[in-house]
C-alpha cells in the first residue's frame, strides 16, 4: 500500500502493473505502466523508504516477491548489478523526464499522443508501418496520464480512429498511421 513499509520489492514477470499516486480528491492518478521484466519497488528498497506508489494489476499478473534483506545484501557485494541498476534506473528517470515535458505542455490532443508514443517505446511491436501496444488500457487510465477528462480522451481517439490514425480494438491501442500522429505533437 501508498507510504507502507514492506519487505520485499517485485519483478513483473507476466502482465502489466498499474502505478498510481492518491491524491487529495481522494481519486488515484495514474502514474506509471509497469511491465515484464521491470521492478515495483526496488528504489524504495535502496533508499529505505516505503512504497510512494500503489500497484494494480491490469491484465492477469505474475510477479517474483524478491526479499530485500537477502537481495540488498547481494547488491552490496556486486559491482554488475550496480551497474545494471543504475543504467536502467538512468533510462527510466529519462523516460519520465521526457514524459513530464511532453505532458507539461500542449493541448490534450498533444499530451495523448505523447502518452501513445511513450507506451509504444516500452510495450510497442512495430508491425509494418503500425506500432501495436501490447497492454490494455481504458479511456480513463490514457486521460489520467494525460492530465485530461475520460470523455476528451473518447473523443479525441474517436476521432484520431475515424481519421485512420489509430485502432482501438478491445482496449489495445494499434498506431495505425504513426507518422500521422507525430505531426499532433507539433
Amino acid at each position: 500500500g501508498h507510504g507502507e513499509q514492506v519487505n520485499f520489492f517485485g519483478l513483473v514477470a507476466i502482465g502489466f502493473v498499474k502505478m498510481v499516486r492518491p491524491n487529495s480528491s481522494g481519486t488515484e492518478l495514474t502514474m506509471e505502466i509497469i511491465g515484464p521484466g521491470q521492478m515495483v519497488g526496488v528504489l524504495g528498497a535502496l533508499e529505505g523508504s516505503g512504497c510512494p506508489l500503489m500497484a494494480y494489476g491490469l491484465t492477469d499478473t505474475a510477479y517474483l516477491k524478491i526479499p530485500k534483506e537477502r537481495w540488498l545484501a547481494i547488491y552490496e557485494e556486486s559491482h554488475l548489478l550496480k551497474d545494471r541498476l543504475l543504467r536502467k534506473t538512468a533510462l527510466r528517470m529519462h523516460q519520465k523526464l521526457d514524459f513530464m515535458a511532453k505532458l507539461s505542455s500542449g493541448r490534450a490532443e498533444e499530451r495523448i499522443a505523447a502518452i501513445l508514443f511513450i507506451l509504444a517505446e516500452s510495450y510497442g511491436e512495430v508491425d509494418g508501418r503500425m506500432l501495436r501496444l501490447n497492454l490494455p488500457l481504458t479511456r480513463q487510465q490514457i486521460g489520467e496520464m494525460a492530465g485530461t477528462t475520460t470523455e476528451t480522451t473518447i473523443r479525441v481517439l474517436s476521432k484520431w480512429s475515424q481519421e485512420h490514425l489509430v485502432d482501438t480494438e478491445r482496449h489495445l491501442i494499434t498506431i495505425l498511421d504513426p507518422e500521422g500522429l507525430e505531426r499532433k505533437l507539433r
